[in-house]
This record gives C-alpha cells, structure tokens and sequence, in this order.
C-alpha cells in the first residue's frame, strides 16, 4: 500500500472525520459555552443520571477517576455541578448538577443538535442511518 493509498483508505478517512467533527465540536461548545467536548459529556452524563458519583462518571467516559479528577474540578468552579454526601453512604459523594449546570447542558445539546442536523443535512436518511449502523458495526467489533 502507498502513503496515498493509506491516506485515502476508509481508516485514514475515518481518522479525519473524527478530527474534525472533535475539532468542530469543541469549537461550537467553546464559543457558545466556554465548554469541550469531554465537559459537556460529563455533564450530559449527569443529567441523564442524577444520582452518579465521579467513579461511575469515569466508567462511562472511559477514564480512570483520576483522570476526571481535574474536569471536574473545573465543572464545579463554573458552578455546572456540585457534590454532595450520599445519604446512605457517608464515604460516598454524589455528583449534581447545579440549576446553572442544567440550563447549560439543555443549551449546549439544542446547540450542539442543530449543528449536527446542519452538518449531517448532505446526507439521505438512508445514507445517515447506514453511517449510523457502521459506526455501531465498528464499535462492537471492539467490545
């Protein structure tokens, strides 16, 4: 296989297409925001689960708690989210978002969900739910 031949195969393109949609993203939650992507994962993870403490968090984001650890400091100096005693375990601190935290989160995902329809609009339905079923395909073929 030739460099041209690497850079023009579906693993190559696929790379770019992640770059890029990454680059766009962090770029769209930035300016409207003052967020990246990873952030506002975080938060989106918490506002469909309220009751998630920072090592549940980093199992869901594919990091180690400690690797979290700082996001979330950050997170919480922003006032998006707090953390607060478990009732039932002492030892144990649950993550919350703030009031301010949810109001991002439903902007930044209106936002972010608009862009997305805009930058997926060159595709048919039929195109986008097939992308949307290789990507899967490819995904599962890691786990």
């Amino acid at each position: 296989m030739s460099l041209n031949d690497f850079l023009n195969s579906p693993e190559s393109q696929l790379h770019e297409l992640i770059f890029l949609m990454d680059s766009h993203a962090n770029d769209l939650l930035n300016k409207d925001f003052g967020l990246n992507f990873n952030h506002f994962k975080i938060l989106m993870i918490l506002y469909q689960n309220p009751d998630f403490n920072q090592k549940q968090v980093s199992k869901c984001m594919f990091f180690t708690e400690s690797g979290i650890s700082k996001t979330i400091t950050t997170l919480k100096k922003l006032k998006y989210l707090e953390s607060v005693e478990n009732p039932t375990n002492r030892r144990e601190h649950q993550l919350k978002l703030t009031k301010l935290g949810q109001q991002i989160v439903e902007n930044a995902f209106k936002s972010f969900r608009k862009e997305s329809e805009r930058l997926f609009s060159v595709l048919t339905d039929k195109e986008e739910q097939n992308f949307y079923n290789s990507i899967q395909k490819l995904i599962s073929n890691f786990h």
